[in-house]
């Protein structure tokens, strides 16, 4: 954007008032250059607001990576805690089937014995 388009643009108080008409050539001109300069300022703030949301952009993508970087983070923490977590259980869990299996064991051996002095007593008698 050329000196004269910046002019045209910071002198606008014509285009404001409603009975601007364009009746000759150098009217004609001058709208036209007003007119040219607005596309231009159009297509610098284009421009500007493209730089701007690729800079955005940039800038999210960082911090979405940087989340993306601690959720990892706290993932891994969770599978460790599930790990030891799974693992206390099957601990847990074989203890007590273990003592569970003794216990039924201890009681099918003192059901053996008291058979066996029921059967013995009953041959007594």
């Amino acid at each position: 954007m050329d000196a004269l388009e910046k002019y045209d643009l910071e002198n606008d108080e014509v285009v404001s008032k409603p009975k601007f008409e364009i009746t000759d050539l150098s009217s004609a001109t001058w709208a036209m250059r007003k007119y040219r300069a607005l596309a231009a300022k159009d297509d610098e703030l284009k421009k500007v607001a493209l730089e701007q949301k690729e800079s955005i952009d940039t800038w999210l993508e960082s911090k979405l990576q940087a989340n993306q970087d601690s959720r990892a983070f706290f993932e891994g923490l969770f599978a460790d805690y599930l790990t030891k977590l799974r693992q206390m259980t099957q601990r847990h869990e074989s203890r007590h089937r273990s003592v569970r299996f003794q216990h039924v064991k201890r009681q099918l051996v003192l059901i053996g014995q008291m058979r066996q002095l029921c059967s013995h007593w009953k041959n007594k008698v």
